[in-house]
């Protein structure tokens, strides 16, 4: 009776203890679901083409539809080595395009820029 209480006891200690998740993988940048998000809050009253830069090149995101707010990934893959890029917003109006600051970025990171009526006055954050 005391070895069949010990068995149940070792069984429900190994039971039990497979039950627990396991921790959550870290994204390493080669991997395929490593990526950057850009949300975009356009507080203007045009469509802004919105754009991000790498190895000197200028690529299309998307567009950012006026009074609204937009999200897009961008594949970490895309970035060149360090994670240095700029956005450029680029209204569909023939306006004068903006342009963000230098931002460092790493897999996994949140960009949010908020465009201004008056685009000079946007501002970015990255999270």
């Amino acid at each position: 009776m005391v070895h069949s209480r010990r068995w149940m006891a070792l069984v429900l200690v190994a039971v039990l203890g497979a039950c627990g998740k396991p921790p959550a993988p870290a994204i390493e940048p080669e991997s395929a679901g490593a990526e950057v998000a850009v949300t975009i809050e356009n507080h203007g009253w045009v469509d802004v083409v919105v754009l991000y830069s790498h190895s000197g090149i200028w690529e299309r995101v998307g567009t950012a539809r006026a009074a609204g707010t937009t999200s897009f990934t961008i594949p970490w893959r895309k970035f060149a080595a360090g994670g240095v890029t700029q956005l450029k917003a680029d209204p569909t109006d023939g306006g004068e395009p903006v342009l963000t600051s230098q931002l460092l970025l790493t897999p996994g990171k949140l960009v949010v820029w908020t465009l201004e009526r008056r685009l000079e006055q946007s501002s970015v954050a990255v999270y």
